[in-house]
């Protein structure tokens, strides 16, 4: 009688474990594909920027506060 409480006892835990690891699991999928979405937006909006950097670079913009510290450093110089 006893063991039948011990053995209904172990099988709650078990079940409880395992439905924890599964929690879990699923946690983790779903950190990892928000990652993953993250990572490609911010890879598209980097793409639909980078014409833009490239159109202003060929026509050396219309002020002088895209350079870059060395060479405005230059010019001081």
């Amino acid at each position: 009688m006893f063991l039948d409480d011990e053995v209904a006892a172990t099988q709650t835990r078990r079940n409880e474990a395992r439905w924890g690891l599964y929690l879990a699991v699923a946690a983790l999928a779903a950190c990892i594909v928000m990652i993953v979405g993250l990572m490609a937006q911010s890879t598209a909006e980097a793409a639909a920027l980078e014409p833009q950097r490239a159109g202003r670079s060929s026509f050396g913009g219309s002020t002088g506060t895209q350079l870059a510290p060395e060479a405005e450093a230059g010019h001081h110089g």
